[in-house]
């Protein structure tokens, strides 16, 4: 930021990208963030955010499989 953060803050972003390899694409998934107070915001993460994105990622890869698998059978055809 431009300017200073305030007292209590929560900044982060998730990205998502695809690298083409020879034969398939590989899914990268990276995330960053930054807090204040910091006691609070491990708190936070360890009760709140790592589970969250945990069951958020694991039903969108779960997704993302069953649609790359059935366009590949569709391809197959």
């Amino acid at each position: 930021p431009d300017s200073e953060r305030p007292r209590f803050f929560i900044d982060s972003s998730w990205a998502f990208a695809l690298e083409p390899l020879a034969s398939r694409t590989r899914l990268l998934v990276r995330t960053t963030s930054a807090a204040r107070p910091r006691r609070l915001a491990r708190l936070l993460t360890f009760l709140f955010f790592d589970p969250a994105h945990y069951v958020m990622q694991t039903r969108q890869l779960a997704r993302l499989r069953r649609l790359a698998e059935s366009a590949d059978l569709a391809h197959a055809a």
